[in-house]
Parts: structure tokens; sequence; C-alpha cells
């Protein structure tokens, strides 16, 4: 890396921890990242991706990179896109094999979901380093470039820095995520509960019972099983989706 290079990437570094010191929120520690970055010629996008690794699901938070010379009053500066993918169909998965980073070539990459959707924004290459707290993988902070030159060294170097950097911050913010989803699913027992307790009538519970599982993060299905102990058989009820439709 040429010393003017190191120079800016030390710049951006310090930039992102004064900005991160004790940020708890993902969106905010991405955004800080996002800024740091605006300037570096050639990159469009930046982000940090979560591996789940209960879920074996990668979530991605992606900011769009616009530099404050080129911002227009349509800029949705600071906006962050959310997208899960499972983790064979990401650069995680070769992370998680020990590689520091992972400089991807669309061009050459097989296809893959990610991919796809890189390709659909005009991305041409981009680059993950590995977010790792003590031998655990957290995820990767990534770069994209719709350039057809491949990202310079320099700053794969330095997105490699960013990622010791951003470590710690990215620990606080999942760990306040967690509490916040247990707290969420605490008051979901205790809802559900209630709703249970609240009407005879089968189709009334498993309307508000849909409504208040279907609430949760990430819900993709789940059932209410009836037990028919005469003939040793149950019937299913499973509500699925986000909406938490229920079906027999």
């Amino acid at each position: 890396m040429s010393s003017n290079a190191k120079n800016g990437f030390d710049r951006r570094l310090m930039t992102v921890t004064q900005q991160c010191a004790e940020e708890v929120e993902l969106h905010g520690l991405v955004r800080s990242v996002g800024e740091a970055l605006a300037d570096v010629p050639n990159l469009c996008t930046a982000g940090v991706a979560v591996f789940d690794d209960e879920r074996q699901a990668v979530q991605r938070y992606t900011v769009r990179l616009t530099p404050a010379s080129a911002a227009s009053p349509q800029d949705t500066k600071g906006l962050i896109s959310e997208e899960e993918f499972p983790l064979g169909e990401t650069e995680i998965s070769a992370l998680l094999d020990g590689s520091s980073v992972a400089v991807v070539d669309l061009k050459r990459e097989h296809r893959t979901s990610l991919g796809d959707r890189l390709r659909a924004g005009g991305v041409r290459h981009y680059v993950s380093a590995s977010i790792l707290l003590r031998g655990k993988l957290l995820g990767a902070l990534f770069v994209a470039s719709t350039h057809h030159q491949k990202i310079p060294d320099s700053v794969v170097a330095g997105v490699k820095d960013l990622a010791k950097v951003v470590t710690p911050i990215l620990c606080n913010c999942l760990n306040q995520l967690r509490f916040a989803r247990g707290d969420r699913r605490r008051d979901v027992l205790i809802e559900l509960s209630n709703v249970v307790n609240s009407s005879l009538e089968l189709d009334t519970v498993l309307t508000h019972a849909g409504r208040v599982l279907g609430s949760l993060d990430g819900h993709r299905m789940s059932a209410i099983c009836l037990l028919n102990e005469g003939n040793r058989t149950y019937r299913s009820h499973q509500i699925h989706g986000a909406a938490g439709t229920a079906r027999v």
C-alpha cells in the first residue's frame, strides 16, 4: 500500500472508531462505515454481513456510497438495505474455512443468489473481510465496485484493517439485538398465553395466535397441534410467514 493510500485509510479507521465508540445499533455502524468509505474511488456500496450460525444464514446490511461532492437532494444517503441469504450462497462459507478475505470477480464467480443479486445492481467486483472475535466468525465487512478493473490491493488491505476496528463494535450491536429479541420473545409468550385463554372459539384463537407469532422477527412457520386421544392422531394448524396466516 502506498504511503498516501495508507494515510487515507488510517484517517478512515480513526473516523469509524470515533463515530462508533458507543454505537449499539447495527444501522448506525453501517452508516459510519459508509461515511468513512464514501470517497474511495470506484466503490459503490459497503456494509456488514452478519453470520447466523444457528440458522446457517447471512444477513447483509448495505449502504450506498455517495461522496459529499456528488451528493444531490434526491440521494437516499444513509438508507440501509437488508437482505438474507443461505450461508452456502455467500462468500461467508469461504471465510469460515479460514480465509481472512474474499476477493470476488463476479464475471468468474459461479452462480449464486447473492452473486445474481449483485450483478443485477451492476456490481463487477467485491471484497469481503472476516470479522472475528476470539476465533469465532461474527460476519464480514464488505465493499463493492461497478468498475471493470479489480478493487486495488490498497483498498483490500484497508478493508481488512477496517474489519478489525469494527469487530468489538459489531459485537456490542449484536448483543443489543439479542437482548431486544429476547425481550420481544418474552412479550410474545405472554401475549400468546393471553390469546389462548381469551376465547373458546378455535378459529378466533388461531387467528390471534397467527398475528402474535407472525410478529416475531424472522418468523417463517409455526404450528399449533391438537391431539385426538381417541385415535392417537393430531391435527396441525400451521402459521406461515410474517403475516401469521393460519392453515389447517
